[in-house]
């Protein structure tokens, strides 16, 4: 699964392309799991610049739509954008990959499976 920045600006490129913006608060709304490494991007980049970065974990779809209405600058997605979002975003990038862990309990029956099977029972 990628997680998804989405966004008119990369996410290292907005974090010094704020002074074009009116406010020296840079606003960043959306994925619940992307949040953590963006709190630590914006702490990085709050102790080098006078600008503010406010996080908001909303969700995925919150994060693209408040990008789409200009709420917040920055929306964050932890999955790919959906057909019928396609016109809402400016530009998508991914920022980072997320690792998955497939763990059975010792009394299920099933002792192994192969990734060609999990990926079926994932994706359909």
């Amino acid at each position: 699964m990628k997680t998804k920045l989405i966004t008119a600006l990369s996410a290292a490129s907005m974090l010094f392309a704020t002074s074009a913006f009116a406010s020296n608060t840079v606003t960043v709304s959306g994925s619940t799991s992307v949040s953590g490494i963006m709190e630590v991007l914006a702490e990085k980049y709050q102790a080098t610049q006078h600008d503010v970065v406010e996080v908001q974990s909303t969700g995925s779809s919150a994060g693209i739509r408040a990008a789409k209405e200009g709420t917040s600058m920055i929306g964050m997605s932890s999955r790919d954008v959906k057909d019928s979002e396609k016109n809402e975003v400016t530009q998508e990038i991914v920022m980072a990959m997320d690792g998955i862990a497939v763990a059975v309990n010792n009394a299920n029956e099933i002792k192994d499976l192969s990734i060609e099977q999990v990926k079926k029972t994932l994706h359909g």
